[in-house]
């Protein structure tokens, strides 16, 4: 990720199927909390994903993004995934785009903004994504978005913040604290959390894992694995 490092990707609209695959279009794996970078010029990012959900009942899935740079404020992506329990199948795809209006510059914070779409759909998500550098080694990560899931009816409202520390070099401990606020008739709000960590193979390969949980009466718990390619 130019400015930003490079990072996986997560993508998503649905905010509890946001386990299988994160919330926010565009979010660094394994975070739901998006980052305010975008893929560097002419490059492609690809994310592998999987997740495994008790909460209730078992829900486990693959999740697949591909990212490119069109050009170093812009970057496009489509992504799917295929649930594995409790029912089989490959999901919708969807297509979106992440453009910087501030990039990141020394401890200046950067803001970007992220579009994802359902084709033949009426449902969106918008996001609005700040990062603010501390230091050479932590980064911070602000969001406030909107999905809208049927024409004509309120939706729901996404919010996060995370944590990015180059603890050592190629190793990343990151992590989040994240929610959303129901508009329509339900009302209904969320929080969960999660922590885990990434590191970089090479230039070109990063691997992560984390875990974490909903704040609810029946919490359960979530792990989450995944890869990202860079070529």
């Amino acid at each position: 990720m130019k400015g930003i490092g490079k990072v996986g990707i997560g993508l998503g609209v649905a905010l509890m199927s946001l386990w299988i695959l994160p919330g926010p279009a565009g979010a660094a794996r394994p975070l739901n909390t998006d980052d305010a970078g975008t893929v560097a010029v002419n490059k492609f990012e690809l994310d592998l994903g999987y997740g495994d959900e008790s909460v209730g009942e078992i829900n486990r899935g693959f999740s697949l993004l591909l990212r490119h740079g069109i050009t170093e404020r812009l970057d496009l992506y489509v992504g799917t995934e295929c649930q594995l329990k409790p029912e089989s199948g490959l999901d919708e795809v969807n297509i979106g785009f992440k453009g910087v209006l501030i990039p990141v510059k020394g401890n200046f914070p950067g803001f970007s903004l992220s579009v994802n779409l359902e084709p033949g759909q009426s449902e969106y998500f918008i996001n609005a994504i700040l990062s603010q550098p501390w230091g050479e080694k932590l980064l911070l990560h602000f969001n406030l978005g909107y999905t809208n899931p049927e024409a004509f009816k309120k939706g729901d409202i996404f919010w996060g913040g995370a944590f990015d520390w180059a603890v050592v070099k190629r190793f990343n401990l990151v992590g989040e604290f994240f929610g959303e606020e129901g508009l329509g008739s339900e009302n209904t709000s969320t929080r969960s959390w999660l922590v885990g960590g990434k590191s970089s193979i090479t230039d070109y390969l990063v691997l992560d894992i984390a875990t974490g949980t909903k704040l609810s009466e029946d919490p359960g718990w979530y792990v989450t694995g995944g890869m990202t390619l860079t070529f």
